[in-house]
């Protein structure tokens, strides 16, 4: 009887399975491996952390990710595509990911997302990330994009060390999910020069605690136009327009290029984030703000 090479090719697996069942049960689990929530929590993590754009095998995190979790670039940068069809906006423009996407990937999107990413704070999924890097020796420089550990002064009782690392550690995550939801982009002038563009806080980050790591309370800003937000000098009202305050005008000389990009900045709209829109209640409040400070001068 004659074979064809498929039947070759299955009797000589076959083959392989009964003579070393053990390896072949390896090779198996390898291939057939779950994701656990541990692996998908960090995965969700770098998603937040990024955007669309970067959920590719060739990312150098997500090669690093890969390589402390024992998987393939490719499977993460799926895992992370996958992760796109629980986003709500996502959805919305038909992205879809894989139709079979695993329970566990919605398990913990709720966990730590919910329903809306809109009200989403992302504390207990940092300190979930935390907590996973510590049992299985992962560097924070593998979840955290760019992050660079910091030298705490010896001196320094050990829980303040603590809290001044964690703080730092988050404020680095907060300031990648914001950044990354507009493309490492200034949402009114479209600077995109990274060391130039930063993670301003609509709520102060003095002023609520309990905010502090709600991206939504973020918004990508150039130093100048932070500076200008911080100091009530740029008021972003509610529809996303931003409007500068008039002593601020009129403090530039008439006909100057200062004057004309300011004139044609005035009451443009942001551009819009990819995830992780600015809360309006919270740029309500901030307005007014501003508004009160138009009045007061």
């Amino acid at each position: 009887m004659n074979l064809d090479d498929n039947q070759i090719g299955i009797r000589s697996l076959f083959s392989l399975l009964l003579a070393h069942p053990m390896q072949s049960l390896s090779i198996e689990q390898s291939v057939r491996r779950n994701w656990t929530e541990d692996e998908v929590t960090l995965a969700l993590v770098l998603y937040v952390q990024m955007s669309s754009g970067q959920y590719t095998h060739g990312n150098p995190y997500v090669i690093k990710l890969a390589q402390q979790i024992d998987r393939t670039p490719n499977a993460v940068a799926l895992k992370l595509s996958n992760l796109m069809r629980l986003d709500a906006k996502h959805a919305r423009k038909g992205v879809s990911g894989m139709s079979h996407g695993s329970k566990i990937d919605e398990a913990v999107w709720h966990r730590y997302i919910g329903d809306d990413p809109q009200t989403a704070d992302l504390t207990r999924l940092f300190d979930a990330a935390e907590r996973i890097g510590e049992e299985k020796g992962i560097s924070e420089d593998v979840y955290v994009p760019g992050f660079k550990s910091i030298k705490v002064p010896d001196p320094m009782a050990k829980t303040e060390r603590f809290y001044l690392a964690k703080t730092r550690l988050h404020q680095d995550m907060f300031r990648n999910a914001v950044l990354s939801s507009y493309g490492w982009k200034c949402a009114i002038t479209g600077l995109s020069e990274r060391s130039l563009v930063e993670a301003a806080h609509i709520r102060p980050w003095k002023d609520s605690s309990e905010m502090r790591l709600q991206p939504s309370n973020g918004i990508a800003l150039s130093v100048t136009m932070h500076r200008a937000f911080d100091k009530n000098l740029l008021g972003i009202s509610p529809d996303m327009k931003c409007e500068f305050f008039r002593e601020l005008l009129r403090s530039v000389a008439e006909g100057s290029a200062a004057a004309e990009f300011l004139a044609q900045l005035n009451h443009q709209s942001l551009q819009m984030p990819e995830k992780f829109q600015p809360n309006r209640d919270f740029l309500s409040e901030r307005y007014q703000e501003y508004l009160n400070t138009e009045r007061n001068r």
